[in-house]
């Protein structure tokens, strides 16, 4: 039963996944057009949210997503704003290279 839950979610993370990325592709190809290409932020918000799906779960890389969206308007903050990593064990990693 325990291998079916776990098959299940690797499943339904895979979709979302996918869905997030075709959702970014959409926009990347219809809505900077529609829009104009400037970013207040580096890198560009769709290039963040291709990063924030590929290194967190798909539930935490959309609360990214929607965060950076909100801040990126007039008046707002700009500049560089990286993807956050995922966990301390990165930096752990990183120490012990």
């Amino acid at each position: 039963m325990e291998k079916y839950a776990l098959a299940l979610t690797k499943n339904l993370e895979r979709i979302l996944r996918s869905l997030l990325l075709l959702f970014v592709a959409a926009y990347r190809t219809i809505g900077t057009t529609q829009l104009g290409g400037s970013c207040r932020f580096q890198p560009c918000c769709s290039e963040y949210a291709l990063e924030a799906v590929r290194v967190h779960q798909p539930h935490h890389a959309v609360k990214l997503i929607a965060r950076r969206i909100i801040r990126c308007r007039p008046g707002g903050a700009y500049g560089f704003d990286p993807v956050p990593p995922t966990a301390p064990t990165i930096v752990f990693k990183e120490i012990f290279r």
